[in-house]
């Protein structure tokens, strides 16, 4: 039996895996907020999370343009940031600039709740 979908099968399971790899990072960013004591709604706003991440690691907010504008390097150099400022070693704040969705998690994890 054919489906009426107009949606390849293909691209819905790839929708529906980046959507629950964006939801646990967007989970994982609000707990951080939470902890930290910033406001944890920032958490799913596009670009004002990055401005929160480098309020977190005491960055200004113009690197916000050199983040975005060499997105590779800036999320690497901040994931390095963001480890180093709770003591993690450098491969972590590599795991955290590439693979958020696994890097941020294993953060909120990994600290306890008075170390933030």
């Amino acid at each position: 039996m054919e489906s009426d979908s107009a949606i390849p099968p293909d691209l819905s399971l790839f929708f529906w895996v980046l959507l629950g790899l964006w939801l646990l990072t967007a989970a994982s960013r609000w707990v951080l907020f939470r902890r930290i004591g910033q406001p944890a709604w920032a958490a799913v706003v596009p670009v004002y999370n990055y401005v929160v991440l480098l309020k977190i690691v005491e960055r200004p907010a113009w690197m916000l343009v050199p983040l975005v504008a060499a997105l590779p390097l800036g999320l690497m150099l901040l994931g390095i940031a963001l480890a180093d400022r709770f003591g993690k070693p450098l491969w972590f704040g590599l795991v955290l600039g590439l693979l958020p969705c696994a890097g941020t998690p294993l953060l909120v994890l990994s600290g306890e709740p008075g170390q933030f």
